[in-house]
């Protein structure tokens, strides 16, 4: 009689066992949906100063609502301010700045036109003495801001400003021009958006508190629908932006055209 090869034997059985089901199988189950509303945890922001490269960065938190509460210096390690809320209302803002001062502003915003301008006063004793004045004036279109007035009369050394930003859009939803218009002289081209991808801009539905605080402004935080590929300066200049994008369209870095290194970074919290 033949002798069957044991080793042949033994993998026979493993085949079998390793593919037979039996009803005590565990049934695999999928991950749950991740149902978090997206939020901007961190962001890392690079530029030249007379030829060096700064790097700023900073990470955000948020309550259960939704609301701003903490941008923190991740290179301090120190709270850059703070946001407490009544409700839906933010209540009181804090600002921690050098030499250990620390400014608080309650109930500093107020709300015309049916909460589509928005109010707020940061005056405050000036660091050498007197009162310092800022106020600023934000007014929305739906998602769109429109408007931002600015209005600073420090006290020493003395400074006064009064000035005007207006803010159009094209058929897209996306940032055409923001042009300057100072208290005195001919108003001024800030940027304009010359080109635009087909991703998503994270930016463009936050709420406003939230957009406001977080740091707004062209190429890289605007309340354009998609983000821009290329911008003009008041100059004529024209710049490309380089952008990648994470598996939902959203942008994760952003680098000037030309040069070398990342402009921006985004973290996300999923």
């Amino acid at each position: 009689m033949k002798r069957i090869c044991v080793p042949f034997v033994a993998l026979l059985i493993c085949t079998f066992f390793s593919c037979k089901k039996t009803s005590n199988d565990p049934v695999p189950t999928p991950d749950p949906p991740d149902n978090r509303p997206l939020q901007l945890v961190k962001k890392i922001t690079r530029y030249e100063i007379s030829g060096q490269v700064t790097v700023d960065s900073v990470s955000y938190s948020y309550d259960t609502a939704g609301h701003l509460t903490l941008i923190t210096n991740l290179k301090t390690k120190l709270t850059d301010s703070k946001y407490i809320y009544a409700d839906d209302s933010l209540a009181t803002i804090i600002y921690y700045g050098v030499n250990n001062r620390t400014d608080t502003f309650r109930n500093s915003i107020k709300y015309f036109d049916g909460g589509n301008t928005m109010f707020m006063d940061f005056t405050r004793p000036g660091n050498n003495g007197g009162i310092d004045t800022v106020l600023i004036t934000y007014k929305w279109s739906g998602t769109q801001l429109r408007e931002a007035w600015t209005y600073l009369n420090m006290a020493n050394p003395p400074m006064n400003i009064l000035q005007k930003s207006i803010l159009t859009y094209n058929s897209d939803g996306n940032e055409f021009e923001n042009t300057l218009i100072p208290a005195i002289g001919p108003s001024q081209l800030q940027t304009r958006g010359v080109g635009y991808d087909q991703k998503k801009n994270f930016f463009s539905t936050l709420s406003r508190l939230n957009y406001i605080f977080m740091a707004w402004g062209f190429p890289a935080a605007t309340r354009s629908v998609n983000n821009p590929v290329k911008g003009e300066n008041g100059s004529g200049q024209q710049t490309e932006y380089i952008w990648t994008y994470n598996k939902d369209d959203y942008p994760l870095t952003m680098q000037v055209k030309g040069k070398n290194y990342v402009a921006v970074e985004l973290t996300y919290n999923k």
